[in-house]
C-alpha cells in the first residue's frame, strides 16, 4: 500500500524526497526502498524508529533529518489509508492561502 503514496507523491514537480519512517528493520525495506526510488524517479529515504514512535512521534525524532533538506513545504501521509491523494491540488491551496496549513477532510 505504501507504493501508492509513493507514486503519488512523485507526481508532483516540486517533490525533492519522500521519508518514510518506521519501525521496520531497515533491512527489510531497503530492498523496496531501492526499487521505489528508480520505478518512479525520485529520492526515497526510510527512517528507522528505535520502536514504533506513532506519527507525530516520529516526526519529533526525526525532525532534524527532515529539516535537513530545507524543505519549504511537506506532506504527512500514514501508510495505512489508502485513496486517491488530491496532492497537487492541496499544494495550490497551502500556497494560495499563505503556507497555511492545509488538512484534508
Amino acid at each position: 500500500m505504501i507504493e501508492h503514496h509513493i507514486e503519488a507523491c512523485s507526481k508532483l514537480n516540486a517533490m525533492q524526497e519522500v521519508i518514510l519512517i518506521g519501525s521496520e528493520p531497515s533491512t527489510e525495506i531497503t530492498p523496496f526502498v531501492r526499487d521505489v526510488s528508480t520505478k518512479y524517479n525520485v529520492k526515497v529515504t526510510y527512517l528507522q524508529e528505535y520502536k514504533a514512535l506513532g506519527t507525530a512521534g516520529g516526526i519529533y525524532h526525526f525532525r532534524d533529518q527532515i529539516k535537513k533538506g530545507n524543505p519549504n513545504d511537506f506532506f504527512v501521509m500514514n501508510a495505512d489509508v489508502c485513496c486517491d491523494f488530491p496532492l497537487q491540488e492541496m499544494l495550490n491551496s497551502h500556497l494560495k492561502h499563505g503556507r497555511q496549513d492545509v488538512i484534508p477532510c
